[in-house]
């Protein structure tokens, strides 16, 4: 990897200790001398925010494992300078030299990292490279995985709660251009048992930047796949609106739509878009509810909505201040979507398992 590697060192003789840090980027490197350690570590705290650090097991005690992917392992790790847990993201060297694939995804996961700042996003302290790894350090979370909470699936005043949340951190992605990919229950950690609404998003692995529709790799979860991308077109940012419509549906049934016992037959599933609503559960849940789900994962990702829409009108599903369902047209932003809520409201119909573009809206 091309990026710019800092060692700290401490030079000794009879006299004094010299303490400086090495600076190498390809062939260049350098030495750096600093007045004394308290000055070490202050270049070293900045540095660590733009440069590779060398010596992991300097910093932080390893504790062992806590969870693995398909390209990477994660530990959890303690820092030696302050006694804080941390969570160690590992990437074998070996394996991403031979993937340009790869060592293009995790230098787009550090530019990220690096950048993204939100109270419920991933934190990236530290990265680190040797001979036979790299490692992400960022923060740990004490809790309880979003997929295992789901075998209590949550009141549609939780599930509204949690979407309230996951808008504002989708809005905030938008913002900067971000889309995630792999939004999904194994990704996001609930972080207070008594309250079900608050949480972490993790894993970046599969984000990238980009303005429009111009991805066409096919990168995400079975189950969680916006259409688009299974059908092999270019997607944007409404790939992550879709998924988060899709966790808005397991939220409430605790179950995955397309779940399956053949993963090939969850695929098609997803990329057919069939979602049913004829499980006892949806006669309890507002029409309004059941009318987000439909907008998002609409199998046309023009007629979704955008996070800031959505998380209005998620917010004012969760706290109703009228009673009127009468259509708002201030709060679209585009003719497209006052005609299709105009084409909509006023069926009275909950679409049982559809893939169509048609929408039910009750405000």
């Amino acid at each position: 990897m091309s990026w710019a590697t800092v060692e700290p060192f401490e030079d000794k003789d009879d006299k004094q200790s010299r303490f400086g840090f090495r600076l190498k980027c390809g062939e260049w490197g350098d030495d750096f001398y600093v007045s004394d350690s308290g000055e070490l570590d202050q270049w070293l705290l900045a540095l660590a925010q733009v440069a590779i650090m060398t010596d992991l097991k300097n910093d932080y005690e390893m504790l062992g494992e806590i969870g693995r992917g398909g390209q990477s392992i994660v530990y959890m790790a303690v820092d030696k300078a302050n006694g804080g847990k941390v969570a160690v993201k590992s990437y074998a060297k070996p394996t991403l030299l031979r993937s340009l694939k790869r060592k293009n995804s995790l230098r787009s996961e550090i530019d990220i990292l690096r950048t993204i700042s939100h109270t419920s996003l991933l934190r990236l302290h530290r990265v680190y490279e040797s001979a036979s790894s790299i490692d992400l350090v960022t923060d740990y979370y004490e809790g309880q995985v979003l997929s295992t909470a789901l075998s209590t699936p949550f009141t549609e005043t939780e599930a509204l709660g949690f979407m309230v949340k996951l808008m504002d951190i989708l809005q905030y992605l938008e913002s900067e251009h971000i889309v995630h990919r792999d939004i999904k229950p194994a990704n996001i950690v609930l972080t207070n048992p008594a309250d079900r609404t608050q949480f972490q998003l993790l894993d970046f692995g599969l984000a990238l930047r980009c303005e429009g529709t111009d991805l066409c790799d096919t990168s995400g979860s079975p189950g969680y796949f916006a259409p688009e991308i299974l059908r092999k077109r270019k997607h944007g940012i409404k790939a992550d609106i879709y998924a988060a419509g899709i966790i808005f549906y397991t939220l409430i049934t605790g179950t995955n739509p397309f779940l399956s016992p053949s993963c090939s037959e969850t695929l098609r599933l997803n990329r057919d878009n069939y979602i049913p609503f004829s499980q006892q559960v949806w006669q309890t849940v507002s029409s309004s509810a059941i009318s987000i789900i439909h907008v998002m994962t609409n199998f046309n990702p023009d007629l979704r909505m955008s996070a800031r829409d959505l998380h209005t009108w998620l917010f004012r599903t969760a706290k109703p201040k009228r009673a009127s369902g009468r259509l708002e047209i201030s709060k679209f932003h585009s003719a497209n979507e006052v005609k299709m809520e105009r084409l909509s409201t006023g069926s009275g119909k909950i679409t049982h398992g559809r893939r169509s573009s048609a929408v039910d809206f009750r405000l």
